[in-house]
């Protein structure tokens, strides 16, 4: 019997830049941060998608959200990663590689772009009929390599029958 580990995660990401000679920070680079040493299934990979928001002046009522990216907003935007990984998560340290990857996705995110912040970043791992695993980190700049905001709870799934 196949063991399938379902992923959900969101990270927001902040830009706070303060030179606009740094190098801006667009959703194709936030994804291939994300696809490096990304967790596979039998059956492929995670999909992901990153979003930059529209950002305008408070003081423009009337305005199109569509026509100005976040480029000088401390919001940049969002990161999403979802995941349906058939034969990853029958043993623990199936589970340690997910969340190390996430974690080093996310150092690496701020590490490559002076500036970025990640304001909120989770993701929930939860193998069937197992476990269900919650990490969580709440602010982290280039200069945090250890991370040390980062929370872990893990707790077993009961069986329905």
């Amino acid at each position: 019997m196949s063991r399938w580990t379902h992923l959900a995660g969101i990270v927001r990401i902040d830009n706070l830049r303060m030179s606009h000679l740094q190098p801006l920070l667009n959703e194709e680079k936030v994804i291939q941060v994300f696809k490096k040493n990304m967790p596979r299934g039998s059956e492929g990979p995670p999909l992901f998608h990153a979003h930059q928001w529209p950002v305008k002046s408070m003081d423009d009522h009337d305005w199109d959200a569509t026509d100005e990216l976040s480029e000088g907003a401390m919001y940049w935007g969002d990161f999403y990663v979802s995941a349906d990984l058939r034969d990853k998560g029958d043993t623990d340290d199936d589970v340690l590689e997910i969340i190390d990857w996430f974690k080093k996705a996310c150092l690496k995110l701020v590490q490559l772009n002076p500036g970025t912040m990640i304001r909120q970043a989770i993701l929930q791992i939860e193998v069937e009929y197992k476990t269900t695993t919650l990490l969580s980190l709440t602010e982290a700049l280039a200069n945090d390599e250890d991370m040390k905001n980062w929370h872990i709870l893990s707790y077993p799934q009961e069986v329905q029958m």
